[in-house]
């Protein structure tokens, strides 16, 4: 099978002047290290420079593996050409009771004060299922 695009979906979203875009989105996965245990944050940034001309492109990466600290900054010594790059994953072991913490922190292409966080728990033991 061959590609023909580099972009794994389309996402619709709507912009600060009110109108809406869509925005071609690829699916990254820095697997576990059983399964890679080559393949680190470093290696996975520089993968990304495949993407020359990708300027409009979103790269939602999945980080599938226990890391305790990384330096995002150090990593991207040379940016990748792409519009943004979000990063999510587990922060919390999921044994963990009440649910595991994840965060989202995008897009790391832009400077650390302009980055973006999210954090929540999944499943949220605590949600109410009224309404659904």
């Amino acid at each position: 099978m061959h590609e023909l695009s580099d972009y794994d979906c389309v996402l619709r979203r709507g912009t600060e002047a009110g109108g809406e875009e869509h925005v071609p989105v690829q699916l990254k996965e820095l697997p576990p290290t059983r399964v890679d245990p080559d393949l680190d944050f470093g290696a996975m940034f520089r993968k990304l420079g495949k993407y020359v001309d990708s300027e409009d492109l979103v790269v939602a990466l999945y980080v599938n593996r226990r890391i305790s600290k990384c330096d995002l900054d150090s990593l991207l010594v040379s940016k990748p050409r792409l519009r943004e790059l979000w990063i999510l994953g587990a922060t919390s072991p999921a044994e963990r009771q009440g649910g595991q913490e994840w965060s989202i922190v995008g897009s790391v292409t832009r400077p650390p004060k302009a980055r973006v966080t999210c954090r929540f728990t999944y499943p949220d033991v605590n949600a109410s299922d009224e309404g659904t």
